[in-house]
């Protein structure tokens, strides 16, 4: 029995020792014919890259000992050299971005050998969005002009309600009248109205002129007999605009005479509450941020040549005030509604103010204009733009 046992440790030394190397099993340290193998490097660097809308190119440096290859998943963005066995730096090329939303791309490197500690990098471009600027959309425009007089005559000639002897009548001259029927269509952009609000009692202005709209021959929407708390409402229509959405108005007024009263407040309804647009001033206790002015003085004279040109004094007595204003609304709205409120009794012309509704009135009329193309009156230069409402993003 113990010469048995002697035999099989005899023999299973003998196995051990033929036995070969396995290049799957960990190696020997202490044997030098099997040595541990060298980790490979293999990296990549940056891993994010955040590049400007108006860039075309970013790069990728890799730092190899093994081969490798690279692809993006966006395929506006390319990588060349695609692969390689070694250091390299792989450019990355896509375009310039021109919509208002980041553009991104995932460039993937990555190697099959075992050696390597890290078999696949993921290198993040991120392309800043476009600053895109959006034409305006016009929801209202007027032209006022000499051709298009006709055409606004049709709703805005003059008060609906009127006697026998065309005259406004009570109702018309009542405050609180406003006359849905009676108003200033748009006609280059149509669905705009412009309307006036009777703010005061106007029995005591003179008949001729209280409380009557009318279109003068240049094209001019004109309202006769404005005192305070009148109001002119400028409305466009539109789909639901939300919060944050930017409206322009452009349109020029002036003062046909010079006890127009001068002082207004404009305002745009946003939400359920009307706020003010452009910065407000005080005039005793009232706020305005529009302001008419007449000159008395000034030169209303205005020639034409013999080829029909016409020049325009430099004083004139009517002066085109430009309401040029953006607001941007903090509520959503349903409709773009201005309104225009007349606030105080100082006439246009600053050199006093009225002690009552008939002061100043009997003969001459506080008259309103909206300025147009084909201005002539008192000497005031024609303006070079239509009145419009628009938004502009």
């Amino acid at each position: 029995m113990k010469k048995l046992l002697a035999l099989l440790a005899v023999a299973s030394l003998a196995f051990i020792a033929c036995e070969p190397n396995n290049p799957d099993t960990p190696d020997n340290p202490d044997n030098p014919d099997n040595p541990t193998p060298t980790e490979k490097a293999f990296s990549v660097s940056p891993e994010t890259i955040p590049v400007g809308a108006d860039e075309t190119s970013a790069t990728i440096n890799v730092t190899a000992e093994v081969k490798w290859t690279a692809k993006s998943d966006n395929a506006k963005f390319t990588v060349s050299p695609a692969s390689g066995e070694s250091d390299a730096t792989i450019t990355v090329s896509f375009p310039a971005n021109t919509v208002a939303e980041e553009v991104k791309a995932a460039i993937t490197i990555g190697t099959y050998d075992p050696l390597a500690k890290t078999q696949t990098w993921v290198v993040n471009i991120t392309q800043a969005a476009a600053e895109v600027t959006k034409e305006p959309k016009t929801l209202a425009e007027w032209e006022f002009s000499a051709d298009a007089a006709d055409f606004f005559k049709e709703h805005f000639t003059y008060e609906a309600a009127k006697d026998a002897d065309k005259k406004p009548t009570a109702e018309s001259n009542a405050q609180g009248f406003l006359n849905d029927d009676h108003y200033c269509p748009s006609n280059i952009v149509q669905g705009g109205k412009i309307r006036f609000w009777n703010g005061s009692d106007k029995t005591a202005i003179n008949p001729d002129g209280r409380c009557k709209r009318g279109i003068g021959e240049a094209g001019e929407p004109c309202w006769y007999g404005n005192w305070v708390g009148d109001i002119v409402y400028i409305n466009a229509p539109t789909e639901a605009l939300e919060a944050g959405t930017k409206l322009h108005l452009w349109m020029a007024i002036r003062p046909n005479t010079q006890n127009t009263l001068k002082y207004w407040l404009l305002e745009i309804k946003d939400g359920e509450n009307y706020v003010p647009v452009g910065e407000t001033k005080a005039y005793g206790d009232a706020k305005y941020n529009v302001e008419l002015v007449f000159n008395p003085d000034g030169d209303k004279t205005v020639t034409t040549d013999e080829a029909g040109n016409k020049t325009y004094p430099e004083n004139p007595q009517q002066i085109n005030t430009i309401i040029d204003r953006e607001y941007t609304l903090t509520s959503s709205v349903s409709e773009v509604e201005y309104r225009m409120t007349c606030v105080a009794l100082m006439f246009a012309d600053g050199t006093r103010e009225a002690t009552d509704i008939g002061d100043g009135t009997k003969r001459a009329n506080p008259v309103l204009r909206i300025a147009g193309k084909d201005t002539t009156n008192g000497g005031c230069k024609p303006v070079g733009q239509n009145m419009k409402i628009e938004i502009v993003y």
